[in-house]
């Protein structure tokens, strides 16, 4: 018999930036010109030194809001085209709970053009900021 298992974690890059993307080609999720930024980002230009709200400017074309800025997002790294580690199991986060992780997004405290959909960082997964956070995933895990 097959059980099925739903299992909460944090997206592969691939997987975040896909999400991103909605499709989208170009700098950003509405193309390559960042005049339209403000309408989908909060940046160190329009979030006046501020924790802004959620969710308050446009969302991309698959309706996730704040793909840009607000806040870097935690990703599991990649190397190559696989996921580190067999992101699918259980003990994925004993495999990456020390060492450097990976940050997506940018951030409110961040210029607009760190906002662009390929700007990544690495960071000591011991980091913590009010402008890091995560978006989670769900999978389904067959055994």
């Amino acid at each position: 018999m097959i059980e099925v298992n739903e299992l909460v974690r944090l997206p592969t890059e691939a997987e975040w930036e896909y999400a991103a993307r909605a499709a989208a080609e170009g700098d950003y999720t509405f193309g390559n010109d960042p005049s339209q930024l403000d309408q989908y980002a909060w940046h160190t230009g329009n979030a006046a030194g501020n924790d802004p709200p959620v969710a308050a400017k446009q969302a991309n074309a698959w309706g996730l809001y704040d793909v840009h800025g607000y806040l870097w997002e935690w990703c599991l790294p990649i190397e190559g085209e696989k996921p580190t580690p067999a992101v699918d199991r259980e003990n994925w986060s004993e495999a990456v709970r020390d060492g450097n992780g990976v940050v997506r997004g940018g951030s409110w405290k961040d210029p607009a053009a760190e906002l662009r959909l390929g700007v990544r960082r690495s960071l000591a997964r011991t980091t913590r900021d009010d402008a890091i956070g995560l978006r989670c995933v769900v999978v389904t895990v067959r055994e």
